[in-house]
């Protein structure tokens, strides 16, 4: 490579912020907005279910509510839900695997599959648009010229690759129910890395700038995917939502489904559908929170009182106690007084 071109591919190193040797300071990315809630329930029957939520705020160069909600098809038996601080990049993601599924059924793993792939070929366009792009370079034609070039400029370019992160961060959450064999739920989540985690065990998962209070919102009271109902998981995971809304970036709208098993009546064949609660749903849902609150408040009153009594015969134990051993202390002390003075007595001798 001509002294020229490596002048401009190690101005371009120091300059871009994905060197991680010439770079002066951390790279700030944009957090990706929302929450996404996803709970297996009712495994152990022969119809799982699975509650899913989510809000309506997206970024998109703005912050603003998108009328019909972040929930995306991908079959009948399967939907995805993603937080993003760049809303455009991944309804693109969501689209170009919607393209690859559609007129076939693949499980759950092979969908969750796709969306990982899909996530590192896009991570792999913007890596060669962003660190080759500028130097006329293409992944092929860096491998190429690689060997003209010096070890030093060659490392320093495959550090930048390595060490390369986006300025957005994508994530989505994928949930199914594969019917065959036997009707069996899934939760996946994908990162825009293609990290992707399969979250059956726990039963449920959240993604977004909610996670940090509506992940401990599940786990306050146990959870098992085989025995809890579809309408607790309902309550939980609405109630997981609405406390999430305290983070920022977390809209107060709600989307709210669960997908189930239906049995047709004539022909018996059972298949995936939705249930999108109404307005009424939400009523109700918004009302059982209010009383669980009061109820906690109640028992939060009681447990005080209780400590309060406790404390107070605790204190009076303690100065009953005091009292007694100051008695006993002085009789003693009286007792001692009276005895005759030993150094006093006539010697015997």
């Amino acid at each position: 490579m001509s002294k020229t071109v490596t002048c401009l591919v190690r101005n371009h190193l120091v300059r871009d912020h994905t060197s991680p040797i010439r770079r002066g300071s951390p790279l700030i990315q944009q957090k990706p907005l929302t929450v996404c809630i996803a709970a297996i329930c009712e495994t152990a029957s022969d119809s799982p279910k699975i509650v899913f939520s989510a809000d309506s705020l997206i970024s998109a160069g703005l912050q603003f509510e998108r009328w019909g909600g972040k929930i995306s098809p991908l079959s009948d038996y399967c939907y995805v839900m993603a937080s993003s601080s760049d809303a455009l990049l991944s309804d693109m993601i969501v689209n170009e695997v919607q393209s690859k599924v559609s007129g076939s059924v693949p499980t759950i793993k092979e969908i969750a599959d796709l969306f990982s792939t899909t996530c590192i070929n896009e991570k792999r366009k913007q890596q060669e648009r962003d660190v080759l792009g500028p130097l006329g370079l293409s992944y092929d034609s860096f491998h190429a010229n690689s060997k003209n070039m010096s070890p030093e400029l060659v490392r320093e370019i495959m550090n930048s690759l390595t060490y390369y992160r986006y300025k957005f961060e994508t994530e989505f959450l994928i949930v199914g129910i594969d019917m065959l064999p036997n009707p069996t739920a899934h939760i996946y989540t994908v990162n825009h890395d293609g990290e992707c985690k399969l979250h059956d065990f726990l039963g449920f998962a959240v993604i977004g700038s909610g996670y940090t209070l509506a992940f401990p919102e599940l786990t306050k009271l146990a959870y098992s995917p085989f025995v809890t109902t579809w309408e607790e998981a309902l309550i939980r995971v609405y109630d997981a939502k609405k406390v999430a809304e305290r983070m920022a970036g977390v809209g107060p709208v709600t989307n709210l489904a669960v997908l189930n098993i239906n049995v047709d009546e004539k022909t018996k064949i059972r298949k995936p559908v939705v249930w999108w609660p109404m307005q009424d749903t939400f009523k109700i849902l918004d009302g059982g929170i209010e009383k669980l609150k009061k109820n906690d408040l109640d028992t939060m009153t009681i447990v005080h009182r209780e400590l309060k009594d406790l404390l107070a015969k605790a204190k009076a134990q303690a100065g009953k106690t005091a009292s007694t051993t100051g008695e006993s202390q002085k009789q003693d002390s009286e007792e001692q007084s009276k005895k005759p003075d030993s150094s006093k007595q006539p010697s015997t001798s």
